[in-house]
């Protein structure tokens, strides 16, 4: 099984949040991958979690990490990372190892070298810096969720009579006793019940309240019973508010930290979320009042969320290669807007009308052709970039003892400026790597200039027939 490494810390200054949602996507694939959860200086609460999931492995809370994690690297893992702290250096460390990289972010401050970039509380693509093969999986539809939040049923609004049970919970430290002020802001008669989510790293007085209660290291499962018997959650813009909208808990949300605020503004914007601003201004209890007695926000209808998952960690298994300047970029890997650029140059009259397949199909057709190659392990169908200008397509079906079909079409715009050619030769390595020795192809017998290029480029005729002819080269002999 493809290994993965899951890459995050937790801690009583970093908060528990990346630690939370990572194993939270290591068990949506710790059944389809070879899972591994690298971690410093876990406490028990954490290594009973990761228990739970997959195999741990621990480093050291200090500076010696970031190398002891390089060190562990092979080259034919992905890696998943997410904190701040993982900047473009350190991505490009694990990529020169030969791994894919997925990065997990809820910022967009850097630049991102990673195949996948995860921001499950924006939507805005224009936001973040990538490189043009980086695909980015944001929004709802991507929600790193516990398994309890992808399963329950979202059947709430129990109360008809107004806001009786309310939950909240400022994560795993709470600096700042957000729990606290928020607790003693609820004074409102109405509420019969109110429900405070705390971690171990806790470190402040309980309220006496007859009506209050603190619930310390809960399970997930228990988070989502809370959440399903609740009338309102009052969370900061995090992955707890996710876990509430999973639940079809009505939220009321808001922010105590920079990460937060677009989060937030994505949740109110879009209609999710009752808003509650910054939890430290002096207003804090006026818009408390306010949001009890607003309309219930819309029901989120969560998708299959872990099979989006699987789906896109199987793709990450097809390989791209960087050679020179050149990025040989799989089918099963691009962005929407590259297969667009793929399509439309394939279906171009100067390129169709050299196919075997010359009618011209639908951009739908052609994603559906995409996904069916999920199901081959022994066809490969590159876009080639250089500078991140589309070049053209090479395509390779591995035949037994071998040898391999390969298929070869350039942009339309780049016809007759000698492009091919140089594709042609970056690729040899990746069909050694394949161990590919003889490449066999076939051209329209109408086709002059691809003719003398396969020929000029080591290609001989086999054999022809009325429409065809078919070549064939030794890779050994240059």
């Amino acid at each position: 099984m493809q290994k993965i490494y899951f890459r995050a810390d937790a801690g009583a200054e970093i908060g528990y949040g990346h630690f939370i949602r990572t194993l939270a996507l290591a068990d949506m694939l710790k059944d389809d991958f070879s899972c591994v959860f690298v971690t410093q200086a876990p406490t028990i609460y954490q290594k009973s979690e990761v228990a739970k999931v997959c195999e741990l492995v621990e480093v050291p809370a200090t500076e010696e990490k970031f190398r002891l994690f390089l060190d562990m690297l092979n080259g034919d893992e992905i890696v998943v990372l997410d904190n701040y702290f993982y900047d473009t250096d350190y991505q490009q460390k694990i990529r020169a190892k030969g791994c894919r990289l997925v990065c997990i972010d809820d910022m967009h401050n850097k630049h991102y070298v990673a195949d996948v970039v995860i921001n499950h509380g924006l939507t805005n693509e224009n936001l973040f810096d990538t490189e043009f093969y980086t695909r980015l999986c944001l929004g709802l539809d991507w929600a790193l969720l516990r398994a309890p939040f992808l399963t329950c049923q979202q059947n709430k609004r129990a109360s008809t009579d107004g806001v009786k049970k309310v939950v909240l919970g400022f994560g795993g430290c709470d600096h700042w006793n957000l729990t606290g002020k928020v607790c003693s802001l609820l004074a409102t008669p109405d509420i019969e019940q109110v429900t405070a989510i705390i971690g171990d790293a806790y470190q402040h007085s309980y309220l006496c309240d007859p009506r209050l209660c603190y619930r310390k290291n809960l399970g997930a499962a228990e988070i989502a019973e809370l959440f399903c018997k609740a009338d309102l959650a009052l969370l900061p813009a995090s992955t707890m508010s996710f876990e509430a909208l999973a639940c079809g808990t009505v939220l009321a949300t808001g922010y105590y930290v920079d990460n937060q605020v677009e989060i937030y503004h994505e949740l109110v914007k879009s209609g999710r979320a009752l808003p509650l601003d910054d939890f430290s201004d002096e207003r804090l209890k006026q818009r408390l009042d306010q949001v009890l007695h607003l309309p219930a926000p819309a029901t989120w209808k969560k998708g299959n969320i872990r099979k989006h998952y699987i789906e896109l960690f199987h793709t990450l298994c097809f390989k791209n290669y960087r050679i020179g300047t050149f990025h040989f970029i799989d089918y099963r890997n691009l962005s929407e807007a590259q297969h667009l650029e793929v399509w439309q140059a394939r279906t171009d009259s100067r390129i169709c009308c050299w196919m075997s397949n010359q009618t011209i199909f639908s951009f739908e057709s052609h994603l559906d052709f995409v996904n069916s190659l999920r199901s081959f392990s022994d066809r490969f169908f590159w876009a080639v970039y250089k500078d991140n200008c589309f070049l053209g397509s090479v395509n390779i079906h591995v035949m037994d003892s071998g040898y391999a079909e390969r298929g070869i079409f350039m942009n339309p715009c780049l016809v007759g400026k000698a492009m091919a050619k140089e594709i042609e030769e970056n690729a040899y390595s990746i069909y050694r790597n394949l161990g590919i020795s003889v490449l066999k192809a076939k051209v329209r017998k109408n086709n002059i200039r691809s003719l003398k290029y396969h020929q000029k480029t080591g290609y001989s005729i086999e054999c022809e027939n009325e429409e065809y002819y078919f070549l064939i080269k030794i890779l050994n002999e240059l």
